[in-house]
């Protein structure tokens, strides 16, 4: 029986694997001339750079915050006429990535995007190895990588030259490290340096081990003790150290990034229950009016934030109730400029997972296994960590395998609830 079961779960992350490669392949084409999307030049252009023996940097006539540049030329006065000021505005994880990528293939987005590709499936992997940790061969595994697997999200966002999956796949691997029964100081500085680096991808999680460390009260498992934690802590700290550290040598402030927080405010003091382009439209004009001419430098993203905190302060229990109202809509994407037909079915497929998480979390065992122990630490964590924020879809995309994890043995529950024949039985008593 038990190599009946392991040979079942193996097919389904076989086939697992082969769903998403199509969807890559088909969304890959979709997206054949879109590949540099949204913030996709932040990353791409100091890439290049790089490669070009320019540093890590964005040429003046491609990209420019003026403050930057004034900060770096009274650091390095011999800079003055420079063509090339040091990037800070986004953080440098993804651009490295990328560098190695341009290095071997030219300046080609597709090569980037198949980079991403490859991190996806790796991502599921580590997802099949998380569960099958937790949960051994069984129904719960196949669950897991069911809901892995057909995921649409993944190959979407991987279709694109964007640092998310890149994230998603250092988080995971910091989880399969990280997630053990017996961790010691070396898988402490491993994991912690890992971590560093999705940091230094998209800095969200720089405060999961703070997370971690208040759980040990509540899971007894060593990988929450502070004698493992710690070292974890200090670990993650020497990328993201010296990142700040490059920044104060070249622009004498220890920033970590120049597009701080401001923005994503001043959206969430703006956003409405469910986001549309009229919507969009209106805070560009907004924008307009304010006289912001770019919202990312960082003179103008501070001014943002000033904006933001006031409004807050005239309205906060009404602020801080609508951003707890909104954990929902964090995982409930409905796109905005998708139609009401494609918004409804978006919201059936993800109010379902909401859902089946939410019942996932009254039916997993957290003391029992680690592996859902710290997948309900990240996932409360991301949950939180932009509860003050607006947020893209994309955003919850690590928090995603930690989800499926724990929504396996909910989703055996409600199949056992509607194989028990309620709704027959309440249809007959109704209409009989």
């Amino acid at each position: 029986m038990r190599r009946d079961e392991q040979s079942i779960c193996r097919r389904i992350l076989w086939a697992g694997l082969a769903f998403q490669g199509i969807v890559f392949a088909i969304s890959v084409y979709v997206h054949r001339g879109d590949w540099l999307y949204s913030d996709a030049g932040f990353y791409e252009q100091p890439a290049w750079n790089l490669v070009r023996g320019h540093g890590f940097s964005y040429a003046r006539d491609e990209w420019e915050d003026p403050d930057l540049t004034r900060l770096y030329r009274a650091r390095n006065p011999e800079t003055a006429a420079a063509r090339f000021v040091p990037a800070a505005t986004f953080p440098p994880g993804y651009s490295f990535f990328l560098a190695g990528i341009y290095g071997l293939a030219g300046r080609r987005p597709l090569a980037a995007v198949l980079a991403n590709g490859a991190l996806m499936l790796a991502t599921l992997v580590l997802i099949f190895l998380l569960a099958r940790r937790a949960y051994g061969y069984g129904k719960e595994l196949g669950v897991v990588l069911v809901l892995a697997g057909t995921y649409p999200m993944w190959a979407y966002w991987a279709s694109r030259v964007l640092s998310d999956m890149l994230h998603v796949f250092l988080l995971s691997l910091f989880a399969t490290i990280w997630f053990t029964d017996r961790p010691t100081i070396r898988k402490a500085l491993l994991a912690g340096l890992i971590l560093g680096l999705a940091v230094l991808v998209r800095p969200y999680a720089l405060l999961l081990p703070v997370l971690l460390g208040i759980a040990g009260r509540a899971f007894r498992f060593p990988a929450f003790r502070l004698c493992y934690v710690l070292p974890l802590t200090l670990s993650l700290c020497l990328p993201v150290g010296a990142w700040v550290v490059r920044n104060y040598l070249a622009f004498g402030k220890p920033m970590f990034v120049s597009m701080e927080l401001g923005y994503g405010l001043w959206v969430a003091t703006r956003e409405p229950w469910v986001p549309t382009p009229e919507w969009e439209r209106d805070l560009r004009r907004e924008l307009h009016a304010l006289g912001i001419q770019q919202a990312y430098w960082w003179r103008e993203n501070r001014r943002l934030r000033q904006i933001a905190l006031e409004r807050i302060r005239q309205h906060p229990i009404r602020y801080l109730l609508l951003s707890f109202a909104k954990i929902p809509r964090r995982w409930i994407h409905l796109g905005v400029h998708t139609p009401r037909w494609a918004k409804a079915a978006l919201g059936l497929y993800f109010g379902l997972g909401f859902v089946l998480l939410v019942m996932g979390f009254f039916f997993v065992r957290f003391r029992s296994h680690v592996v859902l122990a710290g997948s309900a630490v990240i996932v409360l964590y991301y949950s939180l960590v932009f509860l003050p924020l607006h947020v893209e879809a994309r955003y919850m995309l690590p928090a995603r395998p930690f989800a499926f994890l724990i929504s396996a043995p909910a989703v055996g529950s409600l199949l056992r609830f509607l194989r028990a024949g309620f709704f027959c039985r309440l249809w007959e008593k109704r209409f009989r």
